[in-house]
């Protein structure tokens, strides 16, 4: 199976104590593999399926993350 994208994402709720991390894989084939911060790896049918599961888990892609949402003290903004 050739990936065709890879994205990353970050664990909104666990921020500011902790960052927690995780890689989407996207193949060819439409199917999509979740890596956590852990190493355990989650296997889903579509791109859609998989991004539905990490937005539930509080995780926002990286390029995503907007500035504003950790200005005023909210959140610090990791580094990258």
């Amino acid at each position: 199976m050739c990936t065709a994208a890879v994205s990353w994402w970050l664990d909104y709720s666990a921020l500011p104590h902790r960052e927690l991390w995780a890689r989407l894989e996207v193949y060819d084939s439409g199917k999509a593999t979740v890596v956590d911060c852990d190493g355990k790896q989650y296997d889903f049918s579509s791109d859609d399926q998989a991004r539905d599961w990490l937005s539930e888990d509080e995780y926002l892609m990286l390029e995503n993350l907007d500035a504003a949402e950790f200005m005023h003290g909210r959140k610090p903004l990791p580094p990258l």
